[in-house]
């Protein structure tokens, strides 16, 4: 049986719950066993082996697309590594500025050093991620480009295509290999977009679209006598799951995700941290959705506060909202619909989309944080618009 979405707070509560007899928390347990942080001699070599790779798949003359394909391998390999490639930059531009200063150079350095450890993980930071040049990168993994992935670390040549599996940075991400590869349900969870709000279907006729994608509208309409009327959902392999409300003509759907989980040691401020790809078996790509981090009850911070610090590391152009009690929600954009779990919905309408979104969930009843996380909203708009473009050149069930 496929899994039914689920919100984040219960995703916290499958992760928080310690007691009783859940499944998945005690399949994830034994995968979780928590490594020392990852050596920044061993990340840089890590990034080195990955970069020679990219270089290895396209040597040969130089031509602008040979160019463009080493500069993507490379890009990935960055957010594979965000931490260690900032500093192996800096102390490349270090070591020709200052060449010829040997004391200027030990200094400049130092600094290089200090610049990798705001990109790697923090565990007394409140804070498991950080923007650089528009960028966001989430306990030491990039939260930003599209990643060409495969099954095994043994399949095929060494080229850009990376295995996630338990060799990923910081993190273990064999749930996430599980759902491409070996046939794990994914999740559907956090923002519901009407399709038709991608920008290829924008002035697709609804009908066919429902048709296409295995919706009857023509049944519900049949049915309208009934009361209520039931909600149609259907998985769509590239959509992920849509549903049809007949009584308001709602199209909802929330695409494919799993996730990679926070291997090393956490500290005494998180619980659990996790990233969320969305998943496009098709193509054999993931792109990173969104960074999620449970804190401990005890020391959590108090989620206003929390809220107005993520908002000044955004920018001054998000603002801090409070939709509902217990949650702050920080957004360029000012969010009118919420869908039945409370969460966001048509982030990706006609208008602005923000580039990132913020939430900030308080425990219960208290005013401390119990999660936070970080969605890069602009990431799910491009992973839906590329979906929707695929199907479009399918062709749309127009029969009536």
């Amino acid at each position: 049986m496929r899994q039914r979405r689920r919100s984040i707070t219960a995703l916290m509560y499958t992760l928080l719950t310690y007691l009783g007899v859940s499944q998945s928390l005690l399949a994830e347990k034994a995968l979780m066993r928590p490594q020392p942080p990852l050596k920044p001699s061993q990340e840089r070599e890590d990034y080195q082996q990955c970069t020679k790779a990219v270089i290895k798949k396209y040597r040969g003359p130089t031509s602008d697309k040979r160019s463009k394909r080493i500069q993507n391998g490379i890009s990935a390999c960055r957010d594979r590594y965000p931490a260690v490639s900032i500093m192996v930059d800096c102390k490349k531009e270090m070591t020709q500025a200052y060449r010829d200063n040997h004391e200027d150079l030990k200094l400049a350095l130092r600094q290089c050093r200090e610049e990798y450890q705001k990109y790697t993980f923090n565990p007394k930071s409140r804070l498991p991620f950080v923007l650089r040049d528009e960028q966001a990168f989430f306990a030491g993994a990039g939260l930003n480009r599209t990643l060409p992935v495969k099954k095994s670390e043994d399949e095929g040549p060494s080229n850009e295509a990376l295995y996630m599996g338990e060799n990923f940075g910081n993190f273990s991400c064999t749930p996430l290999q599980d759902a491409m590869f070996a046939g794990q349900s994914p999740e559907f969870l956090l923002f519901g977009n009407d399709p038709l709000l991608y920008t290829p279907l924008r002035h697709a006729n609804r009908e066919a679209f429902l048709r296409t994608v295995g919706i009857r509208p023509e049944v519900a309409q049949a049915k309208k006598s009934q009361t209520p009327l039931p909600l149609q959902s259907v998985v769509h392999k590239d959509f992920g799951e849509i549903t049809y409300d007949p009584a308001s003509t709602e199209i909802l759907n929330y695409p494919p995700a799993s996730y990679c989980f926070f291997n090393r040691k956490l500290g005494n401020l998180f619980e659990g941290i996790k990233i969320y790809y969305l998943l496009d078996p098709a193509v054999r790509q993931v792109t990173p959705y969104f960074g999620v981090a449970f804190y401990r009850s005890q020391g959590a911070p108090r989620s206003s506060e929390l809220a107005e610090e993520i908002r000044g590391l955004l920018g001054q152009e998000y603002q801090v909202s409070q939709p509902k009690a217990g949650v702050h929600l920080v957004t360029q954009v000012k969010v009118e619909a919420f869908d039945s779990e409370g969460d966001p919905k048509n982030l990706c309408g006609s208008g602005q989309v923000s580039p990132y979104t913020a939430i900030v969930h308080s425990e219960g009843t208290t005013s401390l944080a119990a999660y936070a996380l970080l969605a890069n909203t602009a990431n799910l708009c491009r992973f839906g618009d590329r979906i929707a473009s695929r199907v479009l050149k399918r062709g749309l069930d127009e029969s009536p």
